[in-house]
This record gives structure tokens, sequence and C-alpha cells, in this order.
């Protein structure tokens, strides 16, 4: 089991990548998917496993009807909570992924079924953070939040 969480962590972090503008989940719409040409390693001559850890695995299915919902920030400037609807039945596990604005996004907190919140502490006061709360329905499929920011003044 912790094995596959760490497979659909990496997995969703791969495809969460944002581009210049920020977006954390548009390439996890289908649309933007690269196709299996672009997603197969390049020849290199290099030996070893097909299978090794230079090659990320390919992004999970998405599940757009069991997205959490409503998501909404408490900002309290180091620290912020992260809550959601829960559309999952049975409750799945839920993944909190962000980071700074525009910046490459990771793993911030992990959430228990049926919690519908998590925490993400020690953040930079002084800069906007983007998050995307992910249901992980299984190894092979997840089901994304629409994206949510903090709105910081910026102090000149």
């Amino acid at each position: 089991m912790a094995i596959a969480f760490v497979a659909i962590t990496l997995g969703a972090v791969a495809v969460l990548r944002p581009g210049a503008g920020g977006d954390l989940i548009q390439q996890l719409r289908p649309e933007a998917a690269a196709t299996p040409e672009e997603q197969q390693p390049q020849s290199g001559g290099e030996t070893g496993n097909a299978e090794s850890s230079d090659h990320p695995a390919p992004p999970a299915g998405l599940v757009e009807d069991s997205a959490p919902s409503d998501v909404v920030l408490e900002d309290t400037g180091h620290t912020v909570t992260v809550t959601w609807t829960d559309n999952t039945d049975p409750a799945a596990a839920h993944q909190v992924i962000g980071g700074p604005a525009g910046e490459t996004p990771g793993n911030l907190a992990d959430a228990e079924p049926g919690s519908g919140q998590a925490r993400v502490s020690g953040l930079d006061a002084a800069r906007d953070y983007c998050f995307v709360v992910i249901a992980v329905l299984s190894v092979d499929e997840i089901a994304p939040s629409e994206q949510a920011c903090t709105e910081r003044a910026t102090a000149s």
C-alpha cells in the first residue's frame, strides 16, 4: 500500500508541474495529456531496466465526479488550513499538492479518508501559494479539485 501511495504521489506531482502562468491542474486535463509517443523514453544508449526511476510513471486517470469541491483556504501567514467537501464514497485518502505560485508543486500534506481538511505550515508569509486537493481513488485513478490560491497583499 505504501508503494502505491508513493507512486500516486510522484505521478500526481509529475503532472501538476505548472507552466508559465502557474495553473497546477492545467496539465491534468485529458486534452493536455501527452500522446503515448511523447511519453516514450528516448533512446540514448543507456543500459539497465526500462522501468527505472529515470522515467516518471504515466499520469493516473482522472475521475472528475469524485473531485473534492468547495476548497477553502484559511490563511494565517505561515500556516494555511485547506478544507474541502469529500465527494468520494467510500471516503478516500486525499493529498494536498502545491507550493509557491508559479513554482513546481510538491506534496504538502496528506489527509485520512473522511477528514476533509489538512494543515500546511512552514510557509513564507510574504509569498502566495496555490493548492490542489487530490482524492486518491486507486493506484490508477485520482480526482483533483480546482486550484485554490492565497491572495496575500504584498508590502512595498
